[in-house]
């Protein structure tokens, strides 16, 4: 702004540049406040997730819940909430065994709920179990169950997995503990 003139120093009027520096001050602090508030602006949400729900999908309260966990999962982010409603969720329908659930760092993923609860201490997880059943395919196999059912890459402390239940996976054991993968190791959760 002021490409020759010294930072603090006098004019020929003898007046020192001091308003340059308040405002360069004032550019500082603004930026400051600027990227504090783009740092805090992160929405944190709850996501819902229930087979039996017919609103409108898009995970925003119970009525309107994902139909599919791998939705809800999909968009959650850092700091969210995915509460998920009784029942047994599999990682595919099909026979895909390297395909998983996939739990973003900073995701709060819990299970046990009804459907009907607004906090965490309304839900019983004994009486309304979540299961991730990795039993894909021929239900009478545990050969080509899924490999991994839930994976997590470098998850922070503040990630949770509560009110869960995890059957069926089938990792092909990993006795050497080199090369491993989550087709070799972690047939509930793999974590990275």
């Amino acid at each position: 702004m002021y490409p020759d003139l010294p930072v603090l120093g006098l004019c020929p009027a003898g007046r020192t540049y001091l308003s340059s520096i308040i405002f360069m001050k004032n550019i500082f602090l603004l930026t400051l406040a600027i990227i504090g508030i783009a740092g805090t602006s992160v929405a944190q949400s709850r996501l819902y997730v229930n087979p039996l729900a017919n609103g409108q999908n898009n995970g925003s309260a119970w009525a309107d819940a994902f139909t599919d966990l791998h939705n809800a999962l999909a968009i959650a982010s850092q700091g969210d909430e995915v509460w998920v409603a009784e029942g047994e969720y599999r990682p595919d329908t099909a026979t895909n065994r390297d395909r998983s659930f996939v739990l973003k760092s900073g995701v709060k993923f819990y299970g046990g709920f009804n459907g009907t609860e607004t906090s965490l201490a309304q839900r019983d997880i004994i009486a309304h179990p979540t299961i991730l059943s990795g039993n894909i395919g021929n239900p009478a196999d545990s050969t080509d169950n899924s490999y991994t059912i839930l994976y997590m890459a470098y998850p922070d402390t503040s990630t949770r997995l509560d009110g869960l239940d995890f059957r069926n996976g089938y990792a092909v054991s990993d006795t050497h503990f080199f090369n491993l993968s989550p087709v070799l190791s972690g047939g509930a959760v793999y974590v990275l």
